[in-house]
């Protein structure tokens, strides 16, 4: 039988949460679920946080659905579900089609993995996914610093606040409890909004990018940005390596890889209301 994740069921989900993925605590799932519960989202998209399979009275398997419903440029309103944390006890991964029928019964939604393994991945692209990088670019920020950029201003969000539409408004403030850095770069082509989400990484504050709705135009002025991360502490920036974010120099690595499915997000970075923003992951 599968359940909706709800608060009332959140002990039974971290359980099974954290045997399936021992190296996280019971603290880091319950706060994250917290986040998730408190933001709305799935409740304004009409998506369950999740679900639990039973098999009896034990639980056996576990999704997480993180979801936002958003507009898009033609006026539609989609739903934006992110495929998270999935786990299913060894003697019961023969039910995992009920899992899978259960994550992926919205045909017009936009759908995301972006935390995949590597068995997962090859699941994924038999399933529709289309991969969206191939890694990630570990910037020091000092040294980005240095490049001139093309000669964008950063500016904190709520300077330009009243001059986006109402839902960027709400978005960017409902992040804001789930330490979201959130900015604008100002060109000739108007207002960008920029969020990254903080982290710490061997004891040093990084930023890892969560929204650019150019990814070519914020290349070009990634020195702008790391002057202006570097004024609230940040000692790195993590992004994508993908068209648009591939030519600032950095470290590359091959971890990170994410797909989506019903979106192909182009020359866009768009991790609004997943797993990335709601976990430390």
């Amino acid at each position: 039988m599968l359940q909706p994740v709800k608060r009332e069921n959140f002990s039974e989900a971290v359980d099974i949460l954290t045997r399936g993925f021992p190296d996280r605590s019971r603290a880091f799932w319950l706060e994250g679920l917290d986040r998730l519960d408190r933001a709305g989202w799935n409740s304004e998209a009409g998506i369950p946080l999740g679900h639990i399979l039973n098999d009896g009275d034990r639980a056996v398997g576990i999704h997480l659905l993180p979801a936002m419903l958003r507009t898009m440029p033609d006026g539609r309103r989609r739903r934006f579900i992110n495929w998270s944390s999935w786990y299913m006890e060894p003697d019961a991964r023969w039910q995992s089609m009920r899992m899978l029928r259960a994550a992926f019964g919205d045909k017009d939604a936009v759908y995301t993995d972006l935390t995949p393994t590597s068995d997962v991945q090859k699941m994924l692209v038999s399933l529709g996914f289309r991969q969206l990088n191939d890694g990630l670019v570990i910037h020091a920020l000092p040294v980005l610093a240095m490049t001139a950029g093309a000669g964008a201003k950063i500016v904190p969000f709520d300077c330009i606040a009243r001059d986006v539409s109402a839902e960027c408004d709400h978005i960017v403030r409902s992040h804001r409890h789930m330490n979201i850095l959130a900015c604008a770069m100002l060109d000739d082509d108007g207002i960008h909004p920029l969020m990254f989400k903080r982290r710490w990484y061997r004891g040093l504050p990084i930023a890892l990018l969560i929204y650019a709705e150019n990814n070519a135009r914020l290349g070009r002025n990634l020195g702008a940005v790391a002057r202006h991360l570097m004024a609230k502490g940040v000692a790195a920036l993590i992004v994508d390596r993908r068209p648009g974010l591939d030519t600032q120099g950095g470290k590359f690595s091959r971890r990170g890889i994410k797909f989506s499915k019903g979106d192909a997000y182009i020359n866009r970075t768009d991790y609004l209301g997943t797993e990335l923003c709601v976990f430390d992951v």
